[in-house]
């Protein structure tokens, strides 16, 4: 990513600069493995799927930061994906467009604002993406999207993302279900309750949206999904995270549901990916 300011951190340090940017945020990288070939690539790969904190010999994270009058920009990924040549060619276009179009945005409104005498604002993004579990099969990465664009307040959304060690290929979670509808029917009561559950413990009455202005149970694959592992074996871990104004008024924040991975969501796998999941006993 030639046209970014990227500066490589120790992990340590990257770690301390996630928890400052979001509770739980994103983090980039630079180095890739297997620079000598495809050889060393493969090796980098399989050395990153076999342990928590493998593939630093060979790839470090990187953190992406750009800022001038109209935006402030980082961008960033663990040094799992940065160990892999190809997932980390295709983090890095994504940096790449997400920059261009807030650097484009931010351009437009300070030009607007210049020209009407108002303050000038800057556009802010940021994203690091985080391991949320690694497995022979699979990386799971997720990460809070925080942006700002001149209102009122910002905005915090979420991204995930599943990287195929044996296909080569970036998958959303929902993609490894035979259908969105079969996965939404699987988990529709348990997420329901545990929707419920999280707004008490905010002390909000789920009965308080008497309009009905706000979802009370969405369809969990309108949200985002990610992943994750208890025995860096298999998937059987599952939480969904709810932006502000869903299910809730912006001051009510938003929500990270843990859901069970239950015997239904299994059964709802598609065969190929069959055996990389199982239920959470």
């Amino acid at each position: 990513m030639k046209s970014l300011t990227s500066v490589a951190f120790p992990a340590v340090a990257l770690a301390m600069l996630v928890s400052a940017c979001s509770g739980n945020a994103s983090a980039p990288p630079a180095g890739t493995a297997g620079e000598n070939g495809a050889k060393d690539a493969k090796a980098a790969e399989t050395k990153a799927a076999s342990t928590a904190g493998a593939g630093q010999a060979s790839a470090a994270p990187l953190l992406v930061k750009k800022e001038n009058e109209a935006l402030d920009f980082t961008y960033g990924y663990p040094v799992e994906a940065a160990a892999i040549p190809a997932l980390a060619s295709y983090l890095d276009a994504d940096a790449e467009k997400k920059l261009v179009d807030t650097q484009k945005a931010g351009n437009e409104d300070v030009k607007s604002a210049k020209e009407n005498n108002f303050p000038v604002r800057q556009h802010m993004f940021s994203q690091i993406w985080q391991r949320v579990a690694q497995t022979p099969k699979f990386l799971s990465l997720s990460s809070d999207v925080e942006t700002y664009t001149g209102g009122a307040h910002g905005m915090v959304n979420f991204d995930s993302l599943l990287w195929d060690r044996e296909k080569k290929i970036v998958l959303r979670p929902v993609d490894i279900f035979t259908s969105a509808a079969a996965f939404d029917a699987a988990i529709s009561e348990p997420f329901c309750k545990a929707i419920i559950s999280a707004k008490r413990k905010k002390g909000i009455d789920p009965q308080m949206d008497k309009d009905g202005v706000f979802e009370s149970c969405p369809k969990a694959t309108e949200q985002t999904i990610w992943l994750g592992s208890s025995d860096g074996q298999a998937l059987d871990r599952l939480t969904i995270g709810i932006t502000a104004y869903v299910v809730g008024p912006y001051a009510e924040g938003s929500y990270k549901i843990d859901v069970p991975m239950n015997a239904a969501l299994v059964r709802g796998v598609k065969p190929e990916y069959a055996a990389f999941v199982k239920e959470k006993r």
